[in-house]
């Protein structure tokens, strides 16, 4: 059994967990929520009457909340059984939306049209043994003047197989999905979505400890020069104040809830329900900061990148 049979298993066992599961609240899509977060619709913007592809669209859920945005949507996955529950779902939702089934490279053959916009997101770039191929996969199916649109992962894992598809070992980057590999002197260089670069060890030793259960240990090593410098504010009188937020900053604010200072997004384009990860020592309530950015995590809350200041 190949590693592309093996993967395709997988996932085809995974449909039905996660139909089942609360990660993806099938209840809430299923009276209209969209599976979509802020992120991706600020990327894709108003899709009426535009021709979307989605790759690796899995069971179809976020196909099926673009179909909702007016676009005229085309969901590819190469599990049978993700398609097949993704026909189901648009059938029993009265939502259009076209399904095929088949490897991620035949797209340009499978398919043979081009689209006004390529969509993909988090949690498919891992999956894949080429990303130079899969860049010219989406390319070849984007219209000229189309727009590829990438919702990157927040973390990653890099996993180690041997000859037969066996894993050996899986090792989370701490930095970000890959998003360009190059191998050299058995060494594997990745660039991840979050800038950072990473080296794993590939070389024979490794995978013969590897095969004998030894993981590698990850080290986090950092180039202080090449790093911005902010003198983190220990209490709230010492935080940096500013008249008004700066051209793309994001301004959040902090609530009384539930007896607990929280803080939430006041800006446009996310979700105000999440929690944002902010230090506790500068918190008062009714306060509001600007922050240079927002990235989402995985459990439904959103990291603090940059500086933060505090707006009069």
């Amino acid at each position: 059994m190949t590693y592309l049979d093996k993967n395709r298993a997988l996932w085809n066992a995974r449909v039905a967990a996660h139909v089942n599961s609360d990660f993806y609240d099938m209840a809430g899509f299923r009276a209209g929520k969209s599976s979509l977060k802020p992120p991706e619709l600020r990327l894709l913007g108003d899709l009426s009457g535009k021709s979307v592809l989605h790759l690796q669209c899995h069971f179809g859920q976020d196909t099926l909340s673009l179909a909702r945005m007016g676009a005229e949507v085309t969901g590819l996955d190469f599990s049978d059984e993700a398609i097949r529950t993704a026909r189901a779902l648009a059938e029993e939702l009265q939502l259009p939306a076209s399904f095929v089934c088949g490897d991620l490279y035949d797209a340009p053959a499978l398919l043979q049209r081009q689209y006004d916009v390529v969509f993909t997101s988090y949690g498919v770039i891992g999956w894949l043994p080429d990303l130079n191929r899969w860049a010219e996969v989406v390319a070849s199916c984007l219209k000229p003047g189309g727009r590829f649109v990438f919702a990157g992962d927040a973390a990653s894992s890099v996993y180690c197989f041997d000859r037969d598809g066996t894993r050996l070992w899986k090792l989370g980057t701490g930095g970000g999905s890959a998003l360009s590999m190059q191998y050299r002197d058995e060494r594997l260089y990745l660039v991840t979505t979050d800038g950072s670069l990473v080296c794993v060890d590939a070389s024979e030793a490794a995978v013969s400890a590897a095969q004998q259960g030894t993981v590698p240990v990850a080290r986090d090593v950092k180039l202080a020069a090449a790093l911005p410098t902010y003198a983190p504010a220990t209490t709230a009188t010492s935080v940096a104040t500013v008249p008004q937020p700066p051209s793309g900053a994001v301004v959040v604010q902090c609530v009384q809830h539930n007896g607990r200072l929280r803080v939430h997004v006041v800006s446009e384009g996310y979700d105000a329900s999440w929690n944002v990860q902010f230090p506790r020592a500068i918190r008062e309530p009714g306060a509001r900061y600007v922050v240079d950015a927002l990235h989402p995590a995985a459990g439904g809350f959103y990291r603090v990148r940059g500086e933060i200041r505090r707006l009069l």
